[in-house]
């Protein structure tokens, strides 16, 4: 039986977690990667001529609050200058259940936090219970709610320093 100590045990969680932090960075980039190759061809239809669905979004940051205007369509890319490609973790569980006014979950909804910069730092969307979640530093962020019946949602919400996790209402 292979016995280690507390210090080797914690030692190989650090080298584990510093792999699973490079794998996920690979992840993000990759991700927008995507959203950048989703807008071009995005762009590309919009000047041929054929009609699509776009998403028009006029976001103005007004110190930490995001304002977003109205919504046309589904969610698309978004436009370069917008995502901030920094890796953004932290160690709070920031969340939430989205229902309908049934008080029934609403799955396929999309979820976006933004940073003070109004720049997308994460996205998400809802599964079949209408659950989220994401990791964040503590700080200031803008989240937007998005679904293809409905008009966007907006919180603004500041996650504490002293807590594990942090349900957005």
């Amino acid at each position: 039986m292979d016995s280690k100590t507390a210090i080797e045990v914690i030692y190989s969680l650090e080298e584990k977690i510093d792999f699973l932090i490079s794998k996920m960075e690979i992840v993000e980039k990759n991700v927008t990667n995507l959203n950048n190759k989703v807008y071009v061809l995005n762009s590309k239809i919009n000047n041929s001529g054929i009609s699509a669905p776009t998403h028009n979004n006029d976001y103005t940051s007004h110190g930490s609050d995001v304002i977003v205007g109205q919504s046309q369509g589904n969610p698309s890319a978004v436009a370069p200058g917008q995502e901030d490609t920094t890796f953004v973790s932290g160690k709070v569980k920031v969340y939430g259940n989205i229902l309908n006014q049934e008080k029934k979950p609403l799955s396929e909804v999309y979820v976006r936090v933004f940073n003070s910069q109004s720049k997308v730092i994460k996205e998400a969307s809802t599964d079949a219970s209408g659950y989220w979640e994401c990791r964040l530093p503590p700080g200031r962020f803008g989240v937007e709610y998005t679904h293809k019946k409905f008009k966007p949602i907006n919180r603004n919400i500041t996650v504490p320093s002293d807590v594990s996790s942090f349900e957005v209402k």
